[in-house]
């Protein structure tokens, strides 16, 4: 899929793209063609390079949970991550694109059972919205299944 868009951005407009490669993080694009072509293709260009920007929100999820997501490894946190994936590409194929990254914002000070964690969700602009509402539906579903008893103090060594 690598070189899709420009490909079709290219055949579409009537030019020619190439991409060269410069520092580890940057690259030049140069368009060539005529003029009202090249300026609709960088056009196309932009919004697509603006659609795919990855951008980052997040949800609060109780620290209970949190533990439960990160435990064996973080194994639950990173099915969840990939379900969301699926669910944006539709086919099941998760590309660049559709792909979302789940992980929780590290923080310094001690948690208590009655704490709130931040999960930051990080996907493209074009599909931040739709994991947002998928993330906070699961994790809203999820917090249903926590249950909390308050017991006396005395009850302690008893309960361990």
């Amino acid at each position: 899929k690598t070189g899709e868009i420009l490909r079709e951005t290219s055949e579409k407009h009537m030019v020619i793209m190439d991409v060269t490669k410069g520092s580890s993080e940057k690259c030049t694009l140069r368009i060539i063609g005529l003029s009202p072509n090249v300026e609709e293709a960088m056009a196309e260009i932009n919004f697509k390079l603006h659609a795919n920007e990855q951008v980052q929100d997040h949800v609060m999820v109780d620290s209970l949970l949190r533990e439960e997501l990160l435990s064996n490894s973080g194994a639950a946190i990173k099915g969840f991550q990939n379900s969301v994936s699926q669910v944006i590409s539709g086919d099941g194929e998760v590309s660049v694109a559709t792909s979302v990254l789940l992980q929780f914002e590290k923080n310094e000070s001690p948690r208590n059972s009655a704490s709130k964690s931040k999960l930051v969700i990080k996907a493209s602009r074009t599909n931040i919205e739709r994991a947002k509402s998928l993330v906070t539906k699961k994790i809203a579903h999820l917090e249903t299944m926590i249950l909390v008893v308050n017991i006396d103090a005395e009850m302690i060594p008893i309960v361990i």
